[in-house]
């Protein structure tokens, strides 16, 4: 069964500066912005367009649905196909029986959703409830949820071997204790000392070249608060691990798509 959770896409020219026309020579509807089915599609609206100049026409894809005011890429929507990605599997899971309806997920509270926020798919045209994809968020037991959890590091009882000052405090339960420690901010002192004690570290990091960035088991070169979110679409779908991961190929890969990005740019 196929789920079709779709959006209509401007498709608009660029110029040699760098500007797009004030008004897309294409709409074209798809699900996934990157998929080739969705990239045929706007090449055959191309040649329909620029007939001969087709190949060398430059273009940006964005989302009707936004303000078109912003000439973000659009990989910047990347983390909402992926939101996308992860409903579907879910509504697939449900067995829902969504043949040749169009349909978008979103967050609701509405009287069908117990006046609870609730993951739904709603009819795209009118935003018809059809059917809830996740629990009820219920703040009351979500709170008594956090409260008990135990937060470290009001009153630290180790050290961190290598740091001096207050960086170098931590907790016997928390750092001392952790196979695994998230350094989400660049801190290349801290993230060589972890190494050194023997534990894997995941960096969030901007800059590919860092000290932080090359030290690191895993490195997530991105902004922080987009890989917050990021990473919120992706624990909503369990996804298998990759067994694979190599931080330098990584790190090789994040600094070609930057150089080629300031190339684009000139």
């Amino acid at each position: 069964m196929e789920v079709l959770l779709s959006y209509n896409w401007n498709v608009y020219k660029l110029f040699s500066n760098g500007n797009r026309a004030k008004a897309p020579f294409a709409v074209v509807e798809g699900e996934d912005c990157e998929s080739e089915s969705f990239m045929s599609k706007v090449k055959k609206n191309l040649e329909e367009k620029f007939g001969a100049k087709a190949a060398l026409t430059k273009y940006k894809i964005m989302r009707a649905d936004l303000p078109q005011e912003d000439r973000a890429d659009v990989k910047k929507e990347k983390n909402l196909v992926l939101r996308n990605q992860a409903l579907a599997n879910k509504i697939k899971a449900l067995g829902l029986d969504l043949k040749n309806k169009r349909t978008t997920g979103a967050l609701v509270m509405s009287a069908e959703t117990n006046w609870k926020w609730q993951w739904c798919v709603l009819r795209m045209s009118s935003n018809q409830f059809i059917a809830a994809l996740s629990p009820e968020f219920d703040t009351v037991v979500w709170q008594k949820m956090a409260s008990g959890v135990r937060l470290l590091g009001d009153s630290p009882d180790g050290r961190i071997p290598g740091l001096e000052g207050p960086r170098a405090n931590c907790h016997s339960d928390g750092i001392l204790a952790s196979d695994v420690i998230l350094v989400p901010l660049e801190d290349g002192d801290r993230c060589e000392a972890l190494v050194e004690m023997g534990k894997d570290v995941i960096v969030v990091d901007l800059n590919p070249l860092s000290r932080s960035s090359k030290m690191a088991k895993v490195t997530v070169v991105d902004e922080l608060c987009r890989f917050a979110e990021n990473l919120y679409v992706l624990c909503l779908d369990p996804f298998e691990p990759n067994n694979n991961w190599d931080n330098t190929k990584i790190l090789q890969t994040a600094l070609e798509t930057i150089i080629a990005g300031v190339v684009d740019s000139d």
